[in-house]
């Protein structure tokens, strides 16, 4: 009876020394993020300006060690002729150790909006559960549709050291030749930008060395074709629908005539759709005032060696991505104010058109009427240089079109992944 009453009491007693240690668990509960910084690990497969748009509720960052959650998205060709998306959701820091993987395949026969809108919904279902673990879970609503008119939640803006700048650089070379013939190439890059809602600053820096040396009866030729660029572009947004900005260049151009070019235009634009609006549709005005400086190689075929000209540009753009397909159109006309006849213009385009099921319409191009030539040169070109295109020749329009069709039929079902001997056009190589 005595030890009975002895282990109740030392029941009571271990009871009695855990409550002040579970109260304390309690009081102080795991630090939860106040938000979730997303890293898209997608590359050119996804539409990364229509998921920032439809997912605006997280951070997405540009760099994954930086990132709560890095979602690395693969593709493999599925049997009936799709692509099978595969979502590895991988938590990190405050998520270590969470993960999932989940997969959306988008059929042959759909148009790249419903891929895009596939792809952003599987990516937003992922994302829940993350989401669930931040103080976003109470905010959290699920339904089966969105109730139409919702306000998308914006998250706070967050401390950016960098104050949104962006840097790429980049240096290309390649060469190939045999015998007779020896080609190398050159290009490098560097550009800035800094985008935010009421800002849009870009900079850019473009160099281009082309060589070509022939060989014909133990006389080797070389032909060197040369350029450079500097571009320009600062933005302000006004309101829902306009913009002005101004727009500069600096350049020189072997292929051109132009020992040293230059050009400063502001401009206004006007969009008939709200930019808000602008991964579904934009209809856009732009106009444009400024001048135009050339410093020339040779004499040109109108007695200049150096010209300054005022000019003017006008340009109209439409833009939709709806269920059925795709379609791009614009057309843009320049004029010299001092000059009226030396002008051009240019109508381009593209759309991608699901007319039926399976079948789908790819047509686009370009026109140009070109009356706007000053540089060129008074010497002309030999024959050598024209047939190795190491000049521009005179021309009063340019064109380019291509027109195609494809057609999936079969089996809608097979969405099975097979990568045994390697992928279709994978670049799978046997040596033996």
């Amino acid at each position: 009876m005595r030890l009975c009453h002895l282990h109740r009491y030392s029941i009571l007693l271990l009871a009695a020394l855990a409550s002040p240690l579970a109260a304390q668990a309690v009081s102080q509960p795991a630090a939860v993020p106040s938000s979730i910084d997303v890293y898209l690990d997608c590359g050119f497969r996804c539409d990364e300006d229509f998921i920032h748009t439809e997912i605006a509720y997280v951070n997405w960052v540009r760099d994954r060690a930086v990132a709560d959650v890095h979602v690395l998205v693969t593709t493999q060709n599925t049997g009936g002729g799709g692509t099978e998306f595969t979502f590895a959701f991988l938590g990190q820091r405050a998520f270590a150790g969470i993960g999932d993987t989940l997969h959306y395949v988008g059929a042959a026969s759909a148009t790249p909006d419903e891929t895009r809108r596939g792809v952003t919904r599987m990516l937003a279902q992922g994302l829940v559960r993350f989401l669930a673990r931040s103080s976003l879970a109470e905010r959290i609503e699920i339904s089966v549709k969105q109730p139409a008119g919702g306000a998308a939640v914006v998250t706070q803006t967050r401390h950016d050291p960098w104050n949104y700048w962006v840097f790429t650089t980049s240096l290309n070379g390649n060469a190939d030749g045999d015998r007779n013939n020896k080609f190398m190439r050159l290009s490098g890059r560097f550009g800035a930008s800094r985008i935010t809602q009421r800002w849009k600053i870009q900079l850019s820096a473009n160099e281009n060395y082309n060589q070509s040396d022939f060989k014909i009866d133990s006389v080797t030729s070389t032909f060197i074709r040369r350029s450079y660029s500097f571009n320009e572009l600062a933005v302000k947004s006004i309101g829902a629908r306009w913009a002005v900005g101004w727009r500069s260049s600096l350049g020189s151009s072997t292929f051109e005539n132009k020992r040293f070019s230059y050009s400063t235009m502001p401009a206004v634009e006007f969009d008939i759709f709200p930019y808000s609006e602008s991964t579904r549709r934009m209809l856009t005005m732009q106009y444009a005032v400024g001048v135009e400086g050339f410093e020339y190689r040779e004499e040109t075929i109108y007695g200049k060696f150096h010209e300054t000209r005022p000019l003017h540009t006008l340009s109209f753009t439409l833009s939709q991505n709806q269920p059925w397909g795709s379609v791009d159109l614009g057309l843009s006309s320049g004029q010299y104010l001092d000059a009226t006849t030396k002008n051009y213009a240019s109508l381009f385009g593209s759309m991608n058109v699901r007319l039926f099921k399976g079948f789908n319409l790819n047509l686009g191009g370009n026109y140009s009427a070109v009356h706007n030539q000053l540089y060129l040169s008074n010497r002309g070109a030999t024959e050598q240089e024209i047939l190795t295109q190491q000049r521009q020749l005179a021309t009063n329009y340019q064109y380019f079109v291509f027109l195609g069709i494809n057609y999936t039929f079969g089996s809608v079902f097979n969405n099975v992944v097979n990568p045994r001997f390697g992928r279709e056009g994978g670049g799978t190589f046997f040596f033996f």
